[in-house]
């Protein structure tokens, strides 16, 4: 009998033997799913990572670009003030353009006059000098 208590032992062990290799079978190849699992969470992290430093340099662009456009902006107003004072200057010189004119036309028929006068002065002069020389 204690034969066979020992044949059944032995055969016990050697199943437990068995199941035992197979579990730590199975705990290897839970454990490479595992190291697998944490290389791919390591590489997304990594990714996640320059993913966070680019948008972060897209938001320091982006601010940049606000900020341009705020000085275009501002710059535009300016031209626009430009545009208005020119505007002014322009409609100021015509007015004294105008007053110019209105002078001219007023005085045109004088000088006319005067214009006819040195004419008939000159015509005076040529005849004495012609009558002298």
């Amino acid at each position: 009998m204690i034969r066979q208590e020992a044949a059944a032992a032995r055969a016990l062990a050697a199943g437990a033997d068995r199941d035992v290799a197979d579990y730590r079978a199975e705990m290897r190849s839970q454990t490479r799913l595992l190291n697998a699992l944490r290389e791919t969470q390591v590489e997304q992290a990594a990714d996640i990572s320059g993913m966070k430093t680019d948008i972060n340099e897209m938001r320091a662009d982006i601010n940049e670009m606000k900020t341009d456009i705020n000085e275009m902006r501002a710059d535009i107003s300016g031209t626009k003030t430009d545009i208005n004072e020119m505007r002014a200057d322009i409609s100021g010189t015509k007015t004294d353009i105008n007053g110019i004119k209105t002078v001219q036309e007023e005085h045109g028929s004088a000088l006319g006059e005067l214009r006819t006068g040195m004419t008939h002065i000159i015509g005076l002069l040529d005849d004495l000098i012609r009558r002298e020389g």
